[in-house]
């Protein structure tokens, strides 16, 4: 019955789509072209302001200036520990980091330097006790630049 049917569904004249159903189908059509257009201009902007945020931002940065001589910047005991007569130790620790150069205010160009320094004494009696003060410091040294 099946292969019958088949047979006369294929003797059958085809007839032409209905005007309902072309407006349906290039109205579906239209609609996806509207949100792949939408979809595509949207990822279009998003990366042209992407590029542009890099730009601005790569035109704002100077190129880094290159130190003329290495610095130590590890911290290290730039004075032995040593105790005295009287039980009191002192010792103290300081690094030296470079933080660029600038210009000074008669036009001369620096080189900036960052100095931190511990000083660390302590106090031991006799008995055991003992006292310890610990004191930071940090201070910007400057130093002429040797333009080549």
């Amino acid at each position: 019955m099946m292969a019958n049917m088949e047979s006369l569904l294929r003797e059958l004249p085809l007839a032409s789509p209905s005007v309902e159903l072309d407006r349906r189908v290039l109205g579906i059509r239209a609609r996806r072209r509207l949100v792949a257009v939408v979809y595509s201009g949207a990822a279009l902007a998003a990366a042209a302001v992407l590029v542009l945020a890099v730009v601005l931002h790569l035109a704002g940065q100077k190129p880094p200036a290159a130190p003329l001589a290495i610095v130590p910047t590890g911290c290290l005991p730039t004075t032995a520990g040593t105790v005295d007569a009287s039980g009191r130790e002192e010792v103290v620790w300081s690094r030296l980091v470079y933080q660029g150069s600038v210009v000074g205010e008669d036009g001369v160009p620096l080189r900036a330097y960052r100095q931190e320094s511990v000083r660390q004494v302590q106090w031991v009696e006799e008995s055991g006790q003992h006292m310890q003060v610990v004191v930071p410091r940090e201070q910007i040294v400057l130093l002429p630049a040797e333009i080549y």
